[in-house]
């Protein structure tokens, strides 16, 4: 490290404590912060620099100096060198230079880069992690484990969720099925008036769990979930016992795309092709080192590698002293930390310091996020044919299956990951193609004002809540989510959301889920003029199902070959095989009386049918 960098920090250590002090948040009681900053004690240096790079991030945040500002200073430069003793020679993008010019391109920008050097300085982890595998290999037996009774001598549980909003409008469905399961969850927020921020949420949540006595924060467990588009499908008992099992005391969701970390500057530039990644989950993130260096490889069929800050669960001890971590951050910062609450929680994840796991098998998260080579678009260019032969193997179609639920659920049907094979306990809609299907759709005026209401009405999420065909009638009347209307508002979606027999028969089967869920979902079913049995018909006899790809059309003696090609070339080839048998799928389900845009045709027409026919 330069002479002048040293020198010109070590001045800056003189005024650490005047800067940015003004903003400053204690979540804790003073007699409970003693000690709290330890993250910058014993490192004076380092400690001077996240202080000059937040005072930078706050001019940069308030307007009054671009993105890619304040990088020629002593503070980035030294951030820069610590990053580069990181790394092997050679592997370490540090140049001062090379920065600007990946943040004056302005592809993929997420921050600031002193933004995220003040969050790295403030958290700093290790770039190459000695790293063990996750085993995540499908469980053959389906059935839940037994339950261990003596956790309740030993614990206490307590179910949190921090929503100031509506609860009727944002919360029913999270509140629905709890109810059902016996799960009284504590809503933090009711009445607060003022701006729900990043820092209001964290705030709530420290002084909750500050609430429980210091004696018995070791030995309670605590739920805290997303609020608008979680449901729960399994009871305390199993929620506790699936925990205990996992030999972590913080233990957070986890999903398929590396958001935030793809981004620059939370990827340091560090890897190969860091501007553009493509394709499918199995490769386009191993060029990026913050992505495929920092989080273990998988083994199984599981690929949610990434952090999802949407769900955790651990001990309030742990988690109190997790979030101290902010016990004098700027209220500011944490508002607008680089790559939001999820880069925050990869961030502490990432610094190995608090013992935190991520849920990479979905024994007690699934998380909805699908990354799929190329999105469903019902009004693309795309032809019908072609949606039709790759709709039913796309992963957001392929992310649970459903099987029959325990004798003591609620739940006549409960979902278990395709992945892994494993009984969640919590489902997240979150961002991502399934539970944005419907949105490429509303508002086109060439869908009818019958159907437009039912894709409003019944979401992805509201739909697959309905199929696990709940029953209310052990819930309280007292219960918020009578008293809100929750439970007759199911009554409702039960009447105009649920699918029918033939479509939960696919469902009920591991390999034939996917073409169930894409015959039911897809949007594509809103531009064809085919009935509904030929449209499922058509779905099942293009469609691969299952983890590995299996054409009806295909001598099974050549599916375990096909099954070790890349996924994007199994997609081409899939479409291949369904141009190639394209006349007889014409004549064997009468597609030809249906053609889009086209009056009826004769049989022989068949013979010369495209693509676009369709």
């Amino acid at each position: 490290m330069s002479k002048g960098i040293l020198l010109s920090l070590a001045v800056s250590v003189v005024a650490v404590g005047a800067l940015s002090k003004r903003d400053e948040w204690n979540f804790f009681p003073s007699e409970e912060n003693n000690g709290r900053d330890f993250m910058l004690n014993g490192d004076t240096l380092r400690a001077a620099s996240y202080r000059e790079l937040i005072k930078y991030c706050e001019i940069i945040r308030s307007g009054n100096a671009s993105t890619c500002s304040y990088m020629n200073t002593p503070a980035f430069k030294y951030f820069l060198d610590h990053v580069a003793n990181e790394m092997p020679p050679g592997k370490a993008f540090t140049s001062e230079m090379g920065w600007k010019l990946r943040c004056y391109s302005g592809i993929h920008v997420k921050d600031p880069p002193v933004c995220w050097a003040a969050a790295y300085m403030l958290l700093p982890f290790p770039l190459q992690p000695e790293l063990g595998d996750v085993d995540c290999t499908p469980q053959t037996d389906l059935r839940l484990p037994p339950i261990d009774p003596s956790w309740a001598s030993q614990y206490k549980f307590k179910a949190l969720v921090v929503e100031t909003r509506s609860l009727a409008e944002q919360t029913c469905a999270l509140l629905r099925t709890s109810a059902s399961l016996g799960i009284d969850f504590e809503v933090i927020g009711q009445g607060y008036t003022g701006k729900m921020t990043r820092a209001t949420k964290i705030k709530f949540v420290s002084e909750t769990l500050s609430k429980i006595p210091e004696q018995e924060r070791n030995k309670t467990i605590v739920l805290n979930v997303d609020s608008s588009d979680v449901f729960l499908q399994l009871n305390k008992d199993r929620i506790v016992n699936k925990f205990l099992r996992q030999k972590t005391r913080f233990l957070i969701s986890a999903e398929m795309d590396c958001f935030p970390f793809r981004f620059f500057p939370m990827n340091m530039g560090l890897g190969n092709g860091t501007i553009v990644y493509t394709g499918d989950i199995e490769y386009r993130y191993s060029d990026i080192h913050m992505c495929d260096r920092l989080f273990p490889k998988i083994l199984g069929g599981s690929q949610a590698r990434w952090l999802n800050s949407g769900g955790w669960i651990g001990f309030a001890d742990t988690i109190l002293n997790a979030y101290s971590t902010l016990s004098s951050v700027p209220q500011w910062f944490i508002n607008k930390w680089p790559g939001s609450d999820q880069g925050f929680f990869t961030t502490l994840y990432l610094t190995r310091r608090f013992g935190i796991k991520l849920d990479h098998c979905g024994d007690l998260f699934a998380t909805f996020k699908a990354v799929d080579r190329f999105r469903e678009r019902a009004f693309s260019g795309q032809s019908v044919w072609t949606q039709y032969s790759l709709g039913p193997r796309r992963r957001m179609y392929n992310k649970v299956y459903l099987r029959e639920a325990e004798e003591d659920s609620p739940f006549q049907y409960v979902w278990a990951t395709k992945a892994s094979n494993r009984t969640p306990a919590v489902l997240h809609f979150n961002g991502g193609s399934f539970s944005k299907m419907h949105d490429n759709l509303l508002g086109d005026d060439r869908l009818s004002k019958d159907t437009s209401l039912f894709l409003r009405r019944c979401t992805p999420m509201r739909r697959v809540e309905v199929t696990m065909n709940m029953t209310t009638q052990h819930v309280e009347p007292s219960n918020p989510a009578v008293r809100l209307g929750c439970v007759a508002q199911l009554r409702d979606y039960n009447k105009h959301c649920g699918f029918n027999s033939s479509i939960v028969s696919l469902m009920l089967q591991y390999r034939m889920s996917g073409a169930g869920f894409f015959a039911a979902m897809s949007p594509i079913r809103s531009i064809t003029n085919l009935d509904f049995s030929d449209h499922v018909r058509l779905s099942v006899s293009l469609g691969v199902v299952g983890k590995s790809p299996q054409w009806t059309f295909v001598p099974p003696v050549l599916d375990p070959l096909l099954s070790q090609l890349r996924w994007d070339v199994r997609s081409t080839l899939a479409s291949i095989m369904a141009i190639a048998v394209m006349p007889m799928l014409c004549l064997t389900m009468r597609v030809y009386k249906k053609q889009r845009n086209k009056g009826s045709i004769d049989v022989e027409s068949c013979k010369g049918v495209s693509a676009k026919d369709l």
